[in-house]
């Protein structure tokens, strides 16, 4: 067990462009989000987060009885980053002693336990405060920060997340390959490319 670590999904948007919520949708035989949640409780963390704003209701039914902490963002139209803030500033009060954060999404289905752990042995390989996912040349989610960096993550605005972090702080970034990580959903299109 990780007990430093905090794992945080970040499931707060409307899926404006899907035109339902993409959390829902399903993939291999469950929804998005329970696909995540069970993908983030197998790595074994202190604490598994998810964060909710649009359409709580029907996810809070969704996700009932699995292994996560709901936290309710009721900024969450205001973008990503208050999703980011509100998790930190619940674990600063609830569990000062977590020192990394893995933040992921649920709509990149191809996300895996052996992602996630490649994560955390990067960072005990390189001991730097930022690992990022690679996939088409794009450092992204999911991303572990260590503590050093929850500071600079609360200062976020908008509807901006890890990527601005990571561009921003790029010389003391590492990376692991995240195979499929381009292929997120986002539209009705996007669901083809399942398998």
């Amino acid at each position: 067990m990780h007990k430093d670590l905090a794992i945080v999904i970040l499931a707060a948007g409307a899926s404006s462009r899907l035109g339902r919520p993409k959390q829902l949708e399903m993939f291999k035989g469950k929804s998005l989000i329970l696909h995540t949640i069970d993908v983030a409780n197998q790595v074994k963390p202190s604490q598994v987060i998810t964060v909710l704003g649009a359409n709580i209701e029907a996810i809070k039914s969704e996700i009932s009885g699995r292994n996560t902490t709901i936290l309710e963002n009721e900024l969450w139209a205001m973008g990503m980053s208050t999703s980011i803030i509100c998790a930190i500033q619940y674990l600063e009060s609830q569990q000062p002693f977590i020192q990394k954060i893995i933040f992921m999404v649920c709509d990149q289905p191809y996300v895996s336990k052996g992602l996630l752990h490649a994560l955390i042995d990067k960072k005990k390989e390189t001991n730097l405060p930022i690992i990022a996912s690679e996939y088409l040349n794009i450092k992204g989610i999911p991303t572990l920060f260590d503590k050093s960096m929850f500071g600079i993550l609360k200062t976020l605005t908008g509807d901006v997340g890890a990527s601005k972090m990571i561009k921003q702080n790029i010389d003391i970034v590492a990376s692991v390959p995240f195979d499929k990580g381009e292929i997120d959903i986002d539209k009705e299109s996007d669901l083809a490319l399942l398998d």
